[in-house]
């Protein structure tokens, strides 16, 4: 249901965190910070002030959720790179697996057109794949308590 899946992603979060703030990376600038809270609300739309008032958000705690998403990414960004690599290979397994991302008014277009696109494409997949382990990894190494409820593991 969706409050086990929101858990779930707050839990997720707040293991992030405290794996980022063991290596504590420089702190974001207040003017990316705000940038990073504006698009939280442009993300939100007209729902914006509904979640504000379900999960009595405020200023403070808005910037301080764009600070820790900054302090995220750039964590994520130091320890993993922001692309990987990928061979023509790799590229090409990757447009062969998704032939819908290189289709074009109902035309699929050739590999060697697409092959800037389905290398950036493929590397995208491979840090995904790289960041979804290590955040399983996290996972398995802490010990969750769910305050009124037993562990969550």
């Amino acid at each position: 249901d969706h409050q086990s899946v929101a858990l779930q992603g707050t839990i997720v979060r707040r293991l992030v965190l405290d794996e980022v703030a063991r290596f504590a990376p420089p702190e974001p600038a207040a003017e990316a910070i705000m940038e990073e809270v504006a698009a939280m609300r442009a993300r939100a739309g007209a729902g914006f002030d509904a979640l504000v008032l379900a999960t009595g958000l405020d200023e403070a705690k808005l910037r301080q959720l764009a600070r820790e998403t900054l302090r995220i990414r750039a964590y994520v960004a130091q320890r993993f790179g922001t692309t990987a690599q990928v061979t023509v290979e790799e590229a090409r397994k990757y447009y062969e697996e998704h032939p819908e991302e290189f289709t074009r008014d109902g035309v699929r277009m050739p590999f060697e057109q697409s092959e800037g696109e389905a290398r950036q494409r493929a590397s995208a997949e491979r840090l995904r794949v790289t960041i979804d382990q290590w955040v399983q990894d996290l996972s398995k190494r802490a010990e969750v308590v769910i305050v009124g409820g037993g562990p969550a593991r």
